[in-house]
């Protein structure tokens, strides 16, 4: 059985190597040889431990992404009353290219970007003109005048 100085080195190495270290670096900040992570890295245990880590690593990362794109949202909700008309403009293309691009792929569509890139009619990926809904919303935010303008900087 291990002793608390080897588990700490083991549990020092297992967070090095999750975190994206390469076994030499990781090795050295848990104060061991390269040989003996090389050693860890062939036990099954020690490999499952490590997989679980960057597992728990993965899913904070992605709960800090999800409050991230939250706020974001919230941002360029907020910026809809901005005073500036080109701020209110900018927030509201951001949020219809945002929630039409992906209806427009599953439809078969082509998203709002592409066609106000491509100074013609929407027209599906098959050629056939978009649906006249869309096709309105696609002028609207795009129309002659070139791709969507990208929001402004908060603040």
């Amino acid at each position: 059985m291990a002793g608390p100085d080897r588990k700490n080195a083991d549990d020092r190495l297992a967070l090095e190597l999750a975190a994206g270290k390469t076994v030499a670096d990781a090795a050295a900040a848990a104060y061991v040889s390269e040989r003996t992570a090389y050693r860890r890295l062939d036990d099954a245990e020690f490999r499952g431990r490590l997989t679980a880590l960057r597992g728990e690593m993965i899913d904070r990362a992605t709960g800090r992404l999800s409050d991230a794109a939250t706020k974001a949202v919230d941002r360029l909700v907020a910026l809809l009353d901005a005073e500036s008309e080109t701020v209110r403009l900018g927030a509201a293309r951001s949020i219809l290219e945002h929630v039409l691009k992906p209806r427009a792929s599953e439809s078969g569509e082509t998203p709002p970007q592409h066609a106000a890139n491509s100074h013609s009619s929407p027209v599906s990926s098959n050629g056939h003109p978009a649906s006249e809904p869309l096709a309105g919303l696609m002028r609207l935010i795009g129309g002659e005048r070139g791709p969507i303008a990208a929001c402004p900087e908060p603040e």
